[in-house]
């Protein structure tokens, strides 16, 4: 009896482990900031994780997709991969997100391109870890 319950739960770790895995690598973001619009939260150069099918909520840091969205390229804090982190702080009743950057002297966000609606793919993931 010992050895079966120990088996199971063997077998429960792994099945765990592997599915967090799978989730991690087919699902999960990895994505590295190249401007100083998010710091001191997130640093210039530092990569972080986000999650997509997570619904943003005021507080939360996502990842804009800049190629399907108003964000213009020219600016300091587009990242090479066409994806910038900003802070969601307010929601509209149509699920929009005002974005702005914690470093405000120097983010181009929701002040100067409005409301991101993650309809229109434009936003990528909720950041999870940095």
């Amino acid at each position: 009896m010992k050895k079966l319950l120990k088996i199971c739960l063997f077998i429960g770790f792994i099945t765990s482990v592997v599915g967090v895995g799978v989730y991690v690598f087919f699902f999960a973001i990895y994505d590295c900031g190249s401007g100083r619009s998010m710091e001191p939260t997130i640093k210039e150069g530092e990569c972080t994780f986000s999650i997509p099918f997570i619904k943003p909520s005021v507080g939360d840091v996502v990842v804009i997709d800049c190629d399907a969205s108003k964000c213009e390229p020219s600016w300091k804090d587009y990242g090479t991969s066409g994806r910038i982190e900003k802070r969601v702080t307010d929601i509209n009743d149509q699920g929009c997100l005002y974005v702005m950057g914690d470093n405000r002297a120097n983010s181009y966000d929701s002040r100067n391109y409005g409301w991101i609606c993650p309809e229109d793919g434009t936003v990528v993931g909720v950041v999870i870890n940095k």
